[in-house]
């Protein structure tokens, strides 16, 4: 049999052993649980997040649809190019033949630095120098804007050459041009 003093000491054993277990365990639980609510308000947060996307999905493909048409019609205004350099080369074959229409004559053209890609699209830049009257410059420009190929112009500067001569010398204006194209590589296209 146990007596008063043994139980006591049981009683007293046991407590202690429960002070010590709830010291170490309730601190761990509040912290699992913690966790425990904070996985749950992020999950609660992406599942929000996955219905609103699932209920825009036709908005979005409709936005797709709309921009892969818009880019499907720009296709044909690109540089018909494999490489950059193929690109550079075809600018230059198409800028010689403009200048010449417009009696334009080629002071310098340059490849600017900087080209970057834009997904499948690259960019080729390109400073053009050249001297002509203005009626050239502006049909120059004017066939730049209409042209086949996408031309992006950056900056220009049109200076005259002599502008206090005498009215016998022909009008000659000085123009720098800088500007932008697009290709898609072959082997990129779709």
């Amino acid at each position: 049999m146990i007596g008063s003093r043994d139980r006591r000491a049981l009683l007293v054993g046991a407590g202690a052993v429960a002070l010590v277990l709830t010291a170490r365990l309730v601190p761990t639980a509040l912290r699992d649980l913690a966790a425990a609510r904070e996985r749950l308000a992020v999950s609660e947060l992406l599942l929000q997040e996955t219905r609103t996307a699932i209920r825009d999905l036709p908005t979005l493909e409709d936005s797709a649809r709309v921009l892969t048409a818009r880019v499907a019609a720009l296709a044909s205004r690109l540089l018909d190019a494999s490489s950059e350099s193929a690109a550079l080369a075809e600018l230059s074959r198409r800028l010689g033949t403009v200048l010449d229409r417009h009696q334009a004559r080629l002071v310098r053209l340059d490849q600017l630095p900087d080209s970057l890609i834009a997904g499948a699209l690259c960019e080729v830049r390109v400073a053009l120098g050249f001297e002509s009257d203005l009626r050239g410059v502006a049909g120059l420009l004017q066939t730049l804007a209409e042209g086949a190929v996408l031309l992006v112009p950056e900056r220009i500067t049109v200076s005259a050459e002599n502008p206090f001569a005498a009215p016998p010398e022909p009008e000659r204006l000085q123009v720098e041009l800088r500007l932008t194209a697009w290709y898609l590589p072959r082997g990129r296209r779709a």
